[in-house]
């Protein structure tokens, strides 16, 4: 019986960046500086995700992978470089 790899879980320290990664998880890890992704600004809206990965993060939490940093926020689509969040 073949395993499957466990899912990435993205923000916590149990695992290594996913091979796709667009969090930066990755490139923080290389460097020694690695910290939770911030999805907000400073004003505490909702940030776009980042280009690559699955593309799913604006679909709503049953589409998202296990480790997206935008769990538990709500389903939302990108107008250029601002988030709106959908009504479902």
């Amino acid at each position: 019986a073949s395993q499957e790899a466990p899912p990435c879980d993205g923000n916590t320290n149990t695992r290594k960046a996913c091979a796709n990664c667009v969090c930066g998880r990755k490139e923080a890890e290389a460097a020694g500086t690695y910290k939770k992704v911030d999805i907000f600004n400073d004003k505490g809206e909702l940030l776009p995700p980042r280009k690559g990965g699955c593309g799913s993060c604006s679909l709503g939490d049953g589409q998202r992978c296990e480790g997206c940093p935008y769990r538990g926020q709500p389903a939302f689509k990108v107008e250029g470089d601002k988030v709106v969040k959908l009504d479902v």
